[in-house]
């Protein structure tokens, strides 16, 4: 994480955890660790302060001229990057072959030839062929975290 950054709601930047004694380490990896066994996240790490920022060139008096910027908890940062460190390691095992979306290298240009080849094939065979679209740009903030914590869990992440 940057230094010189917002600190979160709780007064709390990135430069308390880098030059925090050692013993801050252990207690965040004992916080991680009681959310995987719980599979519950304390509200306090999902909380944010959100600050409306004009797009260029948009008129003010519009709501959608404004883009939000939200500054989440530190430490919850530092518990999902771990916890998104883990899920690279071992979570491409678990996953489709035909996921693109959260892929790491792979371009959204390679799941639409995909798509296409698998209408083709459906055409060529006369069979139907079901397609889910979805647009998950803010997934982290409505995902069910129970339901991830739960799913991590399960792959001994």
């Amino acid at each position: 994480m940057q230094n010189n950054k917002a600190s979160d709601s709780a007064v709390i930047s990135a430069e308390h955890l880098k030059y925090a004694d050692p013993i801050i380490s252990h207690l965040i990896s004992t916080i991680a660790n009681k959310i995987l066994e719980s599979g519950s996240v304390p509200e306090c790490l999902k909380n944010g302060i959100i600050t409306p920022i004009l797009k260029k060139n948009k008129p003010a008096k519009k709501p959608d001229s404004y883009r939000r910027i939200t500054v989440t908890s530190i430490v919850g940062k530092v518990i999902e990057k771990e916890i998104l460190a883990q899920t690279k390691k071992t979570g491409t095992s678990h996953k489709s072959s035909l996921q693109y979306g959260f892929t790491e290298g792979v371009p959204p240009l390679t799941a639409a030839m995909v798509l296409t080849e698998a209408v083709q094939h459906a055409h060529n065979h006369q069979c139907d062929v079901m397609v889910i679209f979805r647009d998950a740009s803010k997934a982290f903030d409505v995902v069910c975290h129970p339901g991830l914590l739960n799913i991590l869990h399960d792959h001994e992440i």
